[in-house]
C-alpha cells in the first residue's frame, strides 16, 4: 500500500491558494480508486491461500465426503451506520440492480402479475416487454447448459459433484429432493434439449439411440429401422470405420430409415481422433447465449402451425455443385473439376468444395498450394486460430487444416466473386450426376 499516493488539495482562503497537502486518514468516502485496492489486497491475500492448500497445509471446507474442497470462504458485510447519505444511496442502488437478476437466475420467480397487456407489441398498443417468465427460463437455462457443457468453474463443479451429474444427465429423471435452483435446472432440461446436439468426434461417449447426434432430424435422434425392436444403449464408434475415419453406411441402412441414414451421411467425420463435443446449434457459433435461448424458448411455447401437405424430407436440401480448377504459377489454367453435391445450405457446400480441392491436389502430390474461395465466412475460419467458427463447417475446416500439414506450403485467400468466375462458369456445364467430371482447357468455355 505504500507506493499507492492519493490525490492531493489545495484550499482558497480569500482569494488566495493554500499549500498542497495530503489526506492523512485513508481515501475519501467515494473515492472511484476504493474498489480497485479492494480487489488488488484480496488477490494478494488469496495467493498464500492458495499456496498452503497446494502444500496440504490448509485443509478447506467440503460440501460433502467426495465433494470440492472450498478455501475462499469470506463473510463480507456493509458497514452501513458508518456510511454518509451519498454512500447509503449509492449502496441501495447497486443492491437495487443485482437482486433481480440474482433472482431470475437462481430460482422460480412466481407470476404475480399478468404480462399479456405489457408484453404485446407497441405497434398493437402493448408496452413491448419481455416476458419475465421467458427471461427467467432463458437464465435459468444457461446454468442448465453450464451444467450439461461441463464448464470449469468452482459453481458448477460444485453443483456436479453435489447432485452427482455424469454424461447423460440431460436425458436422466428430475430429482425429488433437490434444492429449489436445482429442480429449476432439472425443469429447464427439456427446453435446452431444443438445441443442444454432438458434434462426432471418435463417437465414443455418444448413445445414438439417445443422445442428440443427428442435426437434420426431428429431436436431433434418427429413426430406427424397425421400431418394435427393444435398443440397447449403443456407442457411435460401432458406426464408425476405424481404419479410414467413415460411415458404415450398411450398418446405416440396417439400423436406421432411409431418411436418417441419408442425414447420418452428410455428418462428416473428423480425420484426427477427437472427443465429442456438444454443441448449441440454435447459434451459428455453436455458443450458448440469452437471445438463442430467448428465440428457442418461444418456439416452444408457441410452436408453428404445421403444413397442410406432409413431405418425407426431414430438411431442405438442394443440388449445388462443386467447382475447382488450377492454376499454375503464371496463373494459366491447368485442370477443372466438378461434380453435384446434396446440401443442407451453401455454407456447407463452400466448405465441401474446399475440402474436395484439396484431396485432389493431394492425389497430384502438389507440394505448394494456395486455395482461394470467393467465401468469406471459410476463409476466415481457415486462416483464423478462434475457438468458435460455425459449427456446421467446424469438422470440415478442422479436416482441411488437418491436410494443409501435408503441404510445403499452403495458405488459404478470400477472392471477390468476379475473379472466381471459371468456377461459375463450369458449374452451369456439371450434369446433375454425382461422380465428378473433368474438364481441360481446350474445351471450358470462356468465362462471363
Amino acid at each position: 500500500m505504500e507506493c499507492i499516493s492519493s490525490v492531493s488539495f489545495f484550499i482558497l482562503v480569500n482569494g488566495d491558494m493554500t499549500k498542497q497537502f495530503k489526506p492523512s486518514r485513508g481515501l475519501r468516502q467515494g473515492d472511484p480508486l476504493s474498489p480497485y485496492l479492494f480487489i488488488i489486497c484480496q488477490e494478494v491475500l488469496s495467493r498464500p491461500i492458495d499456496r498452503e492448500f497446494l502444500y496440504g497445509n490448509v485443509k478447506g471446507v467440503k460440501m460433502n465426503v467426495a465433494g470440492l474442497a472450498f478455501t475462499h470462504v469470506i463473510l463480507l458485510g456493509w458497514q452501513s451506520k458508518a456510511l454518509s447519505w451519498v454512500g447509503t444511496a449509492t449502496l441501495i442502488k447497486s443492491m437495487a440492480l443485482v437482486l433481480p437478476s440474482y433472482t431470475f437466475s437462481s430460482s422460480i420467480v412466481p407470476v404475480v402479475v399478468s404480462w399479456t397487456d405489457l408484453c404485446t407489441p407497441r405497434t398493437s398498443g402493448g408496452l413491448g416487454f419481455r416476458r419475465a417468465k421467458h427471461t427467467n427460463d432463458a437464465m435459468l437455462s444457461k446454468l442448465a447448459w453450464m451444467i450439461a457443457y461441463g464448464r470449469d468453474s468452482p459453481c458448477m463443479n460444485a453443483l456436479r459433484s453435489k447432485y452427482k451429474v455424469r454424461h447423460g444427465w440431460i436425458n436422466c429423471e428430475p430429482l425429488k429432493n433437490a434444492s429449489l435452483t436445482w429442480r429449476a435446472i432439472d425443469r429447464l432440461k427439456a427446453t435446452i434439449c431444443k438445441g443442444v446436439c454432438y458434434l462426432i468426434g471418435d463417437g465414443k461417449s455418444v448413445d445414438y439411440w439417445k443422445d442428440p447426434w443427428v442435426p437434420w432430424s426431428p429431436g436431433f435422434l434418427p429413426k430406427p429401422k424397425d421400431i418394435l425392436v427393444p435398443h440397447n444403449p449403443m456407442l457411435m464408434s460401432s458406426l464408425i470405420n476405424q481404419g479410414n475415419p467413415s460411415w458404415n453406411v450398411s450398418l446405416l441402412q440396417e439400423l436406421f430409415d432411409e431418411d436418417s441414414a441419408t442425414a447420418i451421411c452428410r455428418i462428416h467425420l473428423p480425420l484426427r481422433p477427437l472427443p465429442d463435443k456438444l454443441c448449441w446449434i440454435a447459434d451459428p457459433k455453436g455458443v450458448f447465449s440469452l437471445p438463442s435461448e430467448m428465440d428457442v424458448i418461444k418456439l416452444v411455447v408457441n410452436p408453428p402451425v404445421p403444413p397442410l401437405t406432409s413431405s418425407n424430407s426431414s430438411s431442405p436440401t438442394f443440388l449445388g455443385k462443386n467447382c475447382s480448377h488450377c492454376r499454375d504459377e503464371d496463373g494459366m489454367l491447368i485442370k477443372a473439376w466438378a461434380k453435384t453435391v446434396v446440401s443442407c445450405e451453401p455454407l456447407l457446400a463452400e466448405a465441401t468444395a474446399i475440402h474436395w480441392a484439396i484431396l485432389l491436389v493431394k492425389s497430384k502430390n502438389w507440394s505448394n498450394i494456395m486455395i482461394e474461395s470467393d467465401s468469406e465466412v471459410c476463409v476466415d475460419a481457415l486462416v483464423s486460430d478462434q475457438q468458435y467458427d460455425d459449427w456446421s463447417i467446424s469438422v470440415i475446416c478442422d479436416n482441411v487444416k488437418y491436410l494443409a500439414l501435408e503441404f510445403s506450403f499452403c495458405t488459404f485467400c478470400w477472392v471477390n466473386r468476379v475473379a472466381n468466375m471459371v468456377a461459375h462458369t463450369l458449374a452451369k456445364l456439371v450434369p446433375s450426376i454425382l461422380s465428378p467430371v473433368l474438364y481441360f482447357p481446350k474445351n471450358l468455355p470462356i468465362p462471363s
